[in-house]
């Protein structure tokens, strides 16, 4: 008999009214406005990472947010709230610190630990290292879905549970995205979410100076650039990018009012992911870029190279535009060689010299959730995933009991690249929180209607029954 088929795996069922799948920023706001809604609400939340090496958000050593305080999980939909970033800050005794310092944007390190205060406060709620494995729809005799069936499974005791819920959140965020182009690199190439320790070993053991690649577009490509200049040393490091130069953001208080405080009715009324490309701000696609101020700082630190190194080549900080990386090989020596096409000329190159490290600020895509709920397809309407304005998944017409659904944070972001300060919903972006409030509040404020209908439903079954 073998080791897996001996193990004991137990099996155990539970109920709850709602279950939300993940636990990063936006579940967490997810569970503040519930709480202040609903107290003593039946919800419960899986998370897929340990308690004790879970990241709610991602920054780099030393960086600020990218946005304001007052942007945190609820302050913009009730600055009273016991949840909010000040309470934190005069509930851990940083208030008087912070207001010294004087900066609207905190530092990641501290508004990382005010995620963590506040998900102490849903302990009780919260099952961590529990990987959901699938998401049913438990029908009744009828062939209508009444309930769903979770499957979830404990990662460090091997043991599953089939959760029942009655409505499901699935908010997993996103995985990270490495292009298959960069598949050759092997142990050369790391995803930016994910490179400290690689970059370290790095910058520690080649002796020459490290060669350091980074492959990626817009604000997560360039922050991670501008970082890994400021760390002293002889390492070199390439940015190549498929723009003609580094894209600055469009951005502007004004179209932040259209954002997330329009005064037009037809724009109040669209979820706040859609508002800038209803209003026609976005003119289509939105393209990879990064704030005005941290391009002028690396093209700083460039000209400041170049004071002391005539040779291009040579300069510590190189940026390769219009360059589509194509492929990626290791090298002999473990080092990874870089071919990319010159969009301008369309000649395909290898770069001079090999890479160390190769780290993909390549952007994040759904793959958890497609996983999720892709066995739901005949449960959808029309067979694909898609929301309403309160971020309620479209089910097919009388396929679900009333009181019963799916809700779906992150199915309205952009596509392919993330930037944490032009695009808002995806992992690690920053600009996420300027929204989050009133998207949690969109989205539970939806939940509570179903609820209410189902509870109003079953009030005049009753009275029928009383009469008969």
């Amino acid at each position: 008999m073998s080791a897996l088929s001996s193990q004991k795996i137990t099996m155990r069922r539970v109920k709850h009214d709602v279950l939300c799948v993940g636990l990063g920023a936006s579940a967490l706001s997810l569970a503040v406005a519930y709480r202040e809604r609903d107290p003593g609400a039946d919800i419960v939340f899986l998370e897929a990472q340990p308690k004790s090496s879970w990241r709610p958000i991602r920054k780099l050593p030393g960086q600020d947010m990218g946005t304001t305080f007052m942007h945190d999980l609820i302050t913009t939909e009730n600055p009273r709230s016991k949840f909010t970033f000040v309470k934190y800050l005069h509930e851990t005794g940083r208030l008087v610190n912070f207001t010294n310092v004087g900066k609207i944007k905190p530092a990641g390190e501290l508004f990382e630990d005010y995620l963590r205060w506040v998900a102490e406060k849903f302990e009780s709620q919260v099952k961590w290292a529990t990987q959901v494995v699938s998401i049913e729809g438990g029908r009744d005799g009828s062939g209508v879905v009444d309930e769903w069936t979770i499957t979830a499974e404990d990662r460090l005791a091997g043991s599953k549970t089939i959760i029942s819920a009655k409505r499901v959140i699935v908010a997993v965020g996103s995985q990270s995205r490495v292009p298959k182009a960069l598949g050759g690199g092997g142990t050369a190439v790391v995803h930016a979410s994910n490179f400290q320790e690689r970059l370290q070993e790095k910058l520690r053991t080649v002796s020459h100076g490290a060669n350091i690649a980074i492959v990626g577009e817009g604000q997560p490509a360039v922050e991670l650039l501008e970082y890994i200049q400021s760390i002293r040393g002889t390492h070199t490091t390439t940015l190549f990018t498929e723009q003609p130069s580094l894209q600055p953001a469009a951005s502007s208080s004004f179209a932040n009012d259209t954002t997330i405080k329009p005064s037009l009715a037809a724009l109040k009324s669209l979820p706040p992911e859609l508002r800038s490309r209803a209003s026609g701000q976005s003119g289509g696609a939105v393209a990879p870029a990064a704030q005005s101020q941290l391009i002028e700082r690396i093209y700083e630190i460039q000209y400041n190279q170049r004071v002391k190194e005539a040779d291009e080549e040579n300069l510590r900080l190189q940026v390769k535009p219009s360059s589509k990386v194509t492929n990626v090989e290791t090298a002999p020596d473990g080092r990874a060689s870089v071919t990319y096409l010159d969009k301008v000329s369309g000649e395909a190159k290898t770069h001079a010299r090999d890479f160390d490290l190769v780290i993909a600020a390549t952007g994040y895509a759904q793959r958890e959730q497609d996983r999720l709920l892709r066995p739901l397809g005949r449960l959808l309407e029309n067979g694909t995933v898609s929301v309403d304005s309160n971020y309620r998944v479209n089910l097919r017409r009388r396929g679900v009991t009333n009181g019963r659904g799916l809700w779906l944070v992150g199915s309205l972001a952009p596509e392919q690249y993330v930037s944490s300060y032009t695009m808002v919903m995806l992992k690690g972006g920053d600009a996420a929180f300027s929204i989050m409030a009133e998207r949690s509040r969109r989205l539970v404020d939806s939940l509570l209607a179903i609820q209410a209908l189902e509870s109003l439903e079953k009030e005049e079954v009753e009275a029928v029954q009383a009469h008969l």
